[in-house]
């Protein structure tokens, strides 16, 4: 439990200095310092499954055309569904971006 407090204590102070980065460059930077090739692609491609789910594509063909299992996507879904207040703020803001 003191594990998990300490590391929520830190992720904190994480989010914290992440909401004050000044561009997209020192973003870029950051998430490059923080995490692998692999887990950028991952969050790349969980990013990628929640936009193709809001655009109503059927999970089959989700894991068609990225490669990737049902359970994978059904994650995305459940998530979107449950409490994905996050993923629909950033499916809004990108709309709103495109325009």
């Amino acid at each position: 439990m003191e594990k998990r407090k300490n590391n929520q204590e830190y992720a904190n102070d994480f989010f914290e200095l992440f909401v004050a980065l000044p561009n997209k460059e020192i973003v870029n930077q950051v998430m490059e310092d923080f995490f692998t090739l692999s887990e950028l692609e991952a969050v790349a491609q969980r990013w990628q499954i929640v936009k193709m789910l809001e655009q109503g594509i059927s999970q089959r063909q989700i894991s068609e055309k990225l490669g990737v299992g049902i359970a994978t996507i059904t994650h995305g879904s459940q998530t979107l569904k449950q409490k994905g207040d996050g993923f629909r703020w950033l499916l809004g803001r990108n709309s709103k971006l495109r325009i």
